[in-house]
């Protein structure tokens, strides 16, 4: 099979790009690119640039979909099935494993180790150095920060255990821990660390309750969101998915609430 690569895509002889991967028009590929099986790259996307372009390789897994003007530095290693939007920026020291999805002109700066089946809608932060588990749900406007005293060389990245969801505008400040299967209410600020399930409202990092307490009075859909949205996920993921539901749950009547 011939590569499906534009005429006006600059690519390094030193890259290394499946037969059956796809580059579209005016991309830049530079030495030590790696592309998996059925990858495709869209239009004026830049991959293996940065301050370790050449130095070391940019991994990019099969089945991966990289949407138009994303920039992706050398020294990153992402599993199968990533997926960007459009505009996406991603540093070096990147570890990403299966099918991490990045909404449009989100960023993720540099130095992250980030797990299986995350989910990260447009316009998001990651700070430099934060530590991201399986699962997670970062919604837009989400900002993830590491510097306690800025601008500083003391950082304190952001930790987001397995099956956390984080809602529109949250801020996530440096040093917070969200612990397994958190709920961080849209607009909030949670800051240090919050229990497993606990449910964070407010500028304060306010405990309301626990995850499986809440339910739509609209729908009747209740969390962990395990119970509704599994279905979304491939197959593979299941098992993996309904552990995790019974690990969040496992604590729901011991958690304290800041009201009690």
């Amino acid at each position: 099979m011939q590569h499906k690569i534009h005429p006006t895509a600059v690519i390094s002889s030193g890259a290394r790009i499946s037969d059956s991967a796809e580059v579209g028009p005016y991309c830049v590929i530079y030495e030590g690119v790696i592309l998996g099986d059925h990858t495709k790259i869209a239009e004026y996307c830049s991959l293996g640039g940065g301050p370790l372009q050449g130095k070391e390789p940019l991994s990019i897994g099969p089945n991966s979909v990289i949407r138009s003007h994303s920039v992706i530095y050398a020294g990153s290693c992402f599993e199968d099935r990533l997926e960007t939007g459009h505009h996406v920026m991603i540093r070096e020291k990147t570890t990403v494993g299966k099918n991490l999805r990045v909404g449009n002109f989100s960023d993720i700066e540099g130095h992250c180790e980030i797990g299986d089946y995350c989910r990260f809608h447009g316009y998001t932060h990651v700070g430099k150095g934060s530590k991201i588990g399986n699962f997670v749900w970062l919604f837009s406007l989400t900002t993830a920060t590491n510097d306690p005293l800025p601008p500083s060389l003391s950082p304190l990245p952001v930790t987001i255990e397995d099956g956390c969801v984080v809602c529109v505008g949250v801020t996530l400040m440096p040093g917070t821990t969200l612990q397994l299967g958190c709920f961080i209410s849209a607009g909030s600020t949670a800051s240090g660390t919050i229990p497993p399930g606990a449910v964070v409202s407010g500028p304060n990092s306010e405990i309301v309750n626990h995850v499986c307490n809440l339910i739509s009075p609209q729908s009747g859909l209740r969390h962990p969101w395990m119970r509704h949205y599994a279905s979304a996920y491939p197959a593979e993921a299941h098992p993996a998915i309904a552990e995790l539901l019974k690990r969040v749950s496992e604590n729901r009547f011991s958690l304290k609430v800041s009201n009690e």
